[in-house]
């Protein structure tokens, strides 16, 4: 195996990860991790579902979307804060602690398209679509 991946076993899921990936955030404690590997393997005794969003964000370089469940957002905050990824734990705070509702401009019932992508773009607020003189206006909240 190349000396430039790793291969870690996540709670007994096997990943094979780049060095560079590890080290998007250089001051992480996941860009040490290849430090404490014996023969490009390494165990981490950590949640795989959180672990395995961890690298995917790494390997978009921080571009990837939260996950849309409050209590992902939670336990993705945790990871972040134990592998000291500040910016990833930065954006899980501005979800979960996001107090503003908005509103949607509004849009004609047979656009769903551009409706969907409003409602993508605030994947961390409940939606509830309310009709407003034959067109759909959706509501964003904040989780309670």
């Amino acid at each position: 195996m190349s000396s430039g991946i790793l291969r870690i076993n996540v709670g007994g899921h096997k990943m094979y990860v780049r060095h560079s990936t590890l080290s998007f955030v250089p001051t992480s404690t996941l860009a040490a991790l290849h430090r404490h590997a014996t023969s490009n393997t390494v165990f981490v005794d950590r949640p795989p579902r959180a672990f395995k969003y961890v690298i995917d964000w790494c390997r978009s370089m921080g571009k990837l979307p939260l996950p849309a469940s409050e209590q992902q957002i939670k336990e993705l905050r945790v990871e972040a804060d134990y592998w000291l990824l500040d910016e990833l734990r930065h954006r899980c705070d501005e979800v979960l602690t996001s107090t503003s509702p908005c509103m949607s401009p509004p849009f004609d019932p047979q656009d769903t398209h551009r409706a969907c992508q409003w409602m993508q773009a605030r994947p961390h607020m409940r939606m509830k679509p309310v009709q407003v003189q034959g067109l759909v206006v959706i509501v964003a909240t904040p989780w309670p």
